[in-house]
């Protein structure tokens, strides 16, 4: 078929145990292609799309067999109860209902725009371009979309937090040359597996590459240094820390223990000491939050410094001092 398929998962976890009673729910649009395959949450398992035609798409469910599944006709199925997981809960019941959205008639993109801030945008197209003269990308303004390519125009230079979260199908964008500023989580759980951070880029929050490909290429490394000098993120074993040289700007949480080396945390919670270059120039909110046991480190008298920089480290104190006395 020529126009692109959505189905929509309605799903709904009840778990019980002495009365009590817990669990999940959600409803999402996964893509449908032949040989793809679509996401039950809560399962934790996939379901395989074996066949796409006119009528509508067989799939393939766990432990369910074959189900054909026609336009705007719901399906749903369970899978039973009575089982132990964890924390002995027991009465699992977990409902699945499937839709097959029927093709639109007309694709297309829907813009909410305030002045130069891009709020909001509703499209089941793959491609979106936004057009020149938007400045900022708001909160959440893509996210969830099945979006798979988006052009930014070179007037850009904020992304807000969550911009692109969960558009999972996201493997292309550009980072305009102008840019700015990245906000918390911007990109988590995208598809992309390459940024080209311009220079210009000096505000970097944590999570903006969390759950990527991009992120998964540096594994291995203890730094992840990004655009112009940026830290972005240390995973490394902790006690001594030298920090490599060209480094400018220490990022939020970049060395913190609960930072987003792919979702694990706590790989640097050990840290005692840090050894900066002299090409550091500026150490960002919480960029060693929760080091509690970093009592060392050389900080310069002409470093930009975060008040909060050292929060809940063992050298909190001593920097309040410092700053105290200068």
């Amino acid at each position: 078929m020529s126009k692109r398929l959505f189905l929509q998962v309605k799903w709904q976890e009840i778990k019980e145990k002495n009365n009590q009673k817990a669990g999940g729910d959600g409803c999402y649009q996964e893509v449908v292609e032949q040989g793809g395959k679509i996401a039950l949450l809560g399962l934790g398992q996939d379901a395989l799309v074996k066949q796409v035609n006119q009528d509508g798409v067989l799939l393939q469910i766990p432990h369910k067999g074959e189900c054909l599944l026609k336009f705007d006709q719901p399906t749903t199925f369970s899978y039973g109860d009575g089982y132990q997981v964890a924390g002995d809960w027991v009465d699992v019941c977990q409902t699945y209902e499937l839709t097959l959205l029927a093709p639109q008639q007309q694709d297309g993109v829907q813009l909410e725009i305030k002045g130069n801030v891009l709020m909001k945008v509703s499209t089941t197209d793959a491609k979106v371009v936004v057009p020149e003269g938007i400045t900022r990308i708001a909160q959440s303004a893509f996210a969830k979309l099945l979006v798979e390519e988006v052009v930014l125009p070179e007037s850009v230079r904020e992304i807000g937090n969550y911009a692109f979260e969960y558009c999972k199908f996201l493997k292309k964008i550009n980072l305009p040359k102008g840019l700015e500023s990245i906000g918390y989580g911007a990109f988590s759980h995208t598809a992309v597996e390459h940024f080209d951070i311009p220079h210009s880029l000096e505000d970097l929050q944590p999570y903006a590459f969390c759950r990527t490909p991009f992120l998964k290429k540096f594994q291995g490394q203890d730094f992840v240094v990004l655009g112009n000098g940026l830290l972005y993120l240390y995973s490394g074993l902790g006690g001594e820390v030298v920090v490599p040289d060209g480094v400018r700007v220490i990022c939020p949480r970049a060395l913190s223990s609960l930072n987003d080396s792919n979702g694990r945390r706590g790989l640097s919670q050990y840290i005692t000491k840090v050894v900066l270059p002299n090409s550091v120039q500026k150490i960002c909110s919480g960029a060693f939050f929760q080091q509690r046991e970093l009592a060392e480190i050389n900080v310069g008298k002409h470093m930009e410094i975060a008040l909060d920089a050292f929060k809940q480290t063992a050298f909190e104190q001593e920097f309040e001092r410092l700053v105290q006395n200068n």
